[in-house]
């Protein structure tokens, strides 16, 4: 299975997940939120891959990633869980936070990284 675009469906739906922008969204908006190099974002999202990844293969895998927003994911990778609790200005999402993130998948002509597709 590549890891660039994950495929997964069930019975009623398809979702194409794009994991590689996924993983670049969360480094871009770890060193930008989090105030770090490009560099130790990317160790970290790269650390994080065999933990908090491993189960993206399946349907339901997906899904569970793309009912948090990128910035939740972002943060549990920089801080931890509970992340709310030690850092309480990331508690709600910064307010520049949607426009930011709609320019980051706008580079890559994407509205999401997930696409969700009813099979018919």
């Amino acid at each position: 299975m590549s890891r660039d675009i994950i495929i997964v469906e069930d019975g009623k739906e398809k979702v194409v997940f794009h994991f590689a922008i996924f993983c670049e969204l969360l480094k871009e908006c770890i060193a930008k939120y989090g105030n770090i190099h490009m560099e130790q974002a990317e160790l970290l999202v790269k650390r994080a891959s065999f933990f908090i990844f491993r189960d993206i293969n399946s349907f339901t895998g997906v899904v569970y990633f793309s009912h948090e927003r990128s910035f939740h994911w972002a943060m549990i990778i920089l801080y931890g869980n509970n992340y709310w609790h030690t850092h309480p200005e990331y508690a709600t999402i910064p307010k520049d936070y949607d426009a930011w993130e709609t320019m980051f998948l706008a580079r890559y002509h994407l509205s999401d990284c997930y696409e969700f597709e009813t099979k018919e």
